[in-house]
C-alpha cells in the first residue's frame, strides 16, 4: 500500500472501531444495568459476536462469491490468499471472537461510567 492508502486504512479502521464501541455502550446502556456488570458485559459481548457473525457470512463469504479473484478489486491482491476460501475467512473470524472479549468489557464499563455520571 502506498502512504496515502495506509493514512485512508487507519481512519477508516479508526473509524469502524470507534463505531462499533460507540454502538456497544448505547447496547449496554439501553440493557438494564441492574442485571450487574457481567450480565451487561456478556450482553454487548453477544452483540459484537453478532456483528462478526455478520461480517463473515455476508461481507466476507456473500462478497467473496461475487468477486473474481483474477480481477479482484483491489490491484495487486489477484490470487491473494483468501478469495474464495471459505475456511481462511472463518478462521480469520476467530479474532472476533477474541477481540470481542475487551471490546465488550470497555463499552460495558464507559456505559456504566455514563449511568452512574448522569444517574
Amino acid at each position: 500500500m502506498t502512504a496515502e492508502e495506509k493514512t485512508w486504512a487507519m481512519k477508516i479502521g479508526l473509524f469502524v472501531v470507534l463505531t462499533l464501541l460507540i454502538g456497544l455502550t448505547v447496547t449496554a446502556l439501553r440493557f438494564d444495568l441492574d442485571n450487574g456488570f457481567l450480565l451487561v458485559a456478556l450482553h454487548a459481548y453477544l452483540v459484537f459476536q453478532l456483528f462478526n457473525l455478520f461480517d463473515m457470512v455476508v461481507l466476507d463469504w456473500g462478497v467473496m462469491l461475487l468477486i473474481d479473484p483474477a480481477k479482484p478489486p483491489i490491484q495487486g491482491t489477484e490470487h491473494a490468499p483468501g478469495w474464495r476460501d471459505f475456511q481462511f475467512h472463518a478462521l480469520k473470524s476467530l479474532k472476533g471472537v477474541v477481540l470481542g472479549a475487551p471490546f465488550a468489557i470497555v463499552a460495558a464499563g464507559i456505559a456504566w461510567l455514563i449511568h452512574f455520571l448522569i444517574g
